[in-house]
């Protein structure tokens, strides 16, 4: 009996909620709410007002707003779609429980097109409403398209009216129209007054000029700045004239880091076009040559105007050439002075115009005699030696005679290699800048001194000792060492062998090269020499205990005699 009372209780309970439910949706509202094509639409407010009731339910996933706390009566039923008011439907409750309200609500979407029918993408697209309630911009997508979603229809009140669509690009409104929103999907094409034109510079004879350099293209408030690489430049989606106005096209060249107009002009750009821009510029070109109108490489060019200074340098080739490319004329610029170096050295300097499409400025270099005094270490001028200048940037070998400390060559200034030979032997080898008339060689390893010391262990210079010097294995001195070194003059850069005897034994045997002036020493660590004669220190060492041994001896024998006498 009482898991039977248990059980129709348990029933009870879990029947009860449904009794109150089914008790509580027989007095709801139910609104559904869906668009035109008959789509249930989510998140739209829907108002019951009556005279001091309001209630407001917002639309679930599938449309349904359901109203719990309606008394019997007339109600306005208010959607709304972010306070714009859709629609307003008067009902009597309950006679009307359940009720389906369309709202009005649409998609415009706007095609936008260049003038030349090509789709336009990433452009602000505007729409407003009449009234000014809704105003929303988007960018077109990548196939040209800006969609509208969930739009009122154009006669919505709060709408009032047709909508207005704009076209903007970088501040310019490029199209515009006005269109009815009165069903659920609408397409607007818009044509827009945007332009592609491809841009070429040509020289004075009509000819591309492969220039880099920039065009400004400015028309009232609106501009366009476009980079030309290789004289060619394209602009896509540029603003027409008949919006903005005709365009004050100027075309500016980097001379250095000066901006130099070499073209300006107004241009009226209504539709695609191929533009052709006749720029005041030219191809300058330097070559240089030498004194036989052979080309000379290796110079080195700098190149400058009064207007930028000086703005390019280089250094011409196998042909003698160096080339500056496109420039500003002149009449633009000013003259160009061309300065012609040699390494450091600056040799010639000329000013040319250029006022043609293609201008070549030779420069014929010019020799410089120089009168060459070589001597030797004492300053006597060098006999009979050869001079061999080579230029090391043209190749250029020149030969000449040294007589009486005395030759002469023609060279261009700047680096040369000398080299000068005395008796076959190459005595002077190195790079020069001839920079004048006049140039003085000393060599220090012609006709030079040499000197030889020989000191003992303790720095003493060794008197007595035969010494014999070899000069390339030749004897040139045989003589006895004295309290004044050796001299001997070389005439060149050789080989010494010194020997060194004592009491007819060889002592020392000292070789080395000498380049130039030298002082030779050779040290005798292990003798000192003594009244005129040398000893090893082995012996004084031995000969000094000895004696401070016998002093010491003495001093002892003397004190026992005393302590005998007392």
């Amino acid at each position: 009996m009482k898991k039977i009372l248990s059980t129709s209780l348990t029933l009870l309970l879990l029947l009860m909620p449904a009794v109150v439910f089914g008790q509580e949706t027989g007095q709801a509202l139910t609104v559904r709410v869906v668009t035109p094509d008959g789509l249930p639409k989510q998140g739209l407010t829907v108002t019951a007002e009556a005279q001091g009731f309001r209630e407001t339910v917002v639309t679930n996933s599938t449309g349904y707003a359901v109203f719990r706390q309606l008394q019997p009566g007339s109600y306005d039923l208010v959607i709304l779609m972010q306070n714009i008011e859709l629609k307003r439907v008067k009902i009597d409750f309950p006679n009307i429980r359940e009720l389906v309200v369309v709202a009005p609500l649409g998609r415009l979407a706007v095609e936008v097109l260049d003038r030349a029918g090509r789709r336009v993408d990433g452009i602000f697209v505007t729409l407003t409403s009449t009234s000014k309630v809704i105003s929303t911009t988007q960018r077109t997508n990548a196939t040209g398209y800006a969609v509208f979603t969930d739009l009122p229809f154009s006669n919505v009140s709060s709408v009032g009216g047709p909508y207005s669509v704009k076209v903007s690009q970088e501040g310019q409104e490029v199209a515009s129209a006005e269109t009815f929103l009165n069903r659920t999907s609408r397409t607007l094409i818009l044509r827009s007054a945007l332009i592609n034109v491809n841009f070429t510079v040509l020289n004075l004879e009509g000819k591309v000029a492969p220039i880099s350099a920039s065009l400004a293209l400015v028309a009232g408030n609106y501009s366009k700045k476009i980079d030309l690489a290789d004289g060619k430049a394209s602009v896509k989606r540029l603003v027409s004239s008949d919006v903005v106005g005709r365009y004050n096209a100027t075309l500016s060249v980097k001379l250095g880091r000066v901006p130099v107009t070499v073209y300006s002009s107004f241009l009226s750009l209504e539709s695609d076009a191929e533009i052709s821009i006749g720029a005041d510029v030219g191809e300058l070109a330097v070559k240089v040559l030498d004194p036989d109108n052979k080309p000379v490489k290796g110079v080195g060019v700098l190149v400058g105007s009064r207007l930028a200074g000086n703005f390019t340098s280089g250094i011409t080739g196998e042909d003698g050439l160096f080339s500056l490319g496109y420039l500003p004329l002149s009449s633009k610029a000013g003259d160009y002075t061309i300065y012609l170096f040699r390494g450091r050295t600056p040799i010639q300097k000329e000013t040319v115009k250029l006022s043609e499409a293609f201008y070549t400025a030779s420069l014929r270099l010019s020799f410089q005699k120089v009168l060459f005094r070589i001597v030797d270490y004492e300053g006597r001028g060098v006999n009979n030696a050869e001079l061999k200048v080579l230029d090391p940037q043209t190749g250029r070998v020149v030969n000449a005679t040294v007589k009486d400390g005395a030759a002469e060559a023609n060279l261009f200034p700047g680096l040369n290699e000398l080299r000068i030979f005395y008796k076959n032997v190459q005595v002077y080898n190195r790079p020069v800048e001839i920079t004048g008339a006049n140039m003085d060689i000393r060599l220090t390893n012609i006709n030079f001194p040499v000197r030889v010391s020989v000191y003992d262990a303790l720095s003493n210079l060794v008197p007595g000792l035969h010494v014999k010097i070899y000069v390339d294995g030749v004897e040139k001195v045989s003589d006895k060492t004295g309290v004044q070194p050796i001299y001997l003059t070389l005439e060149l850069p050789a080989n010494l062998q010194i020997d060194l005897y004592q009491d007819g034994a060889l002592l020392v045997r000292e070789r080395l090269g000498v380049e130039g002036p030298q002082s030779v020493e050779i040290r005798l660590p292990g003798h000192v020499s003594l009244g005129g004669g040398l000893v090893s220190v082995e012996n004084v060492a031995s000969a000094i205990l000895a004696a401070i041994l016998a002093v010491s001896v003495a001093v002892l024998l003397l004190r026992m005699r005393g302590v005998r006498q007392r």
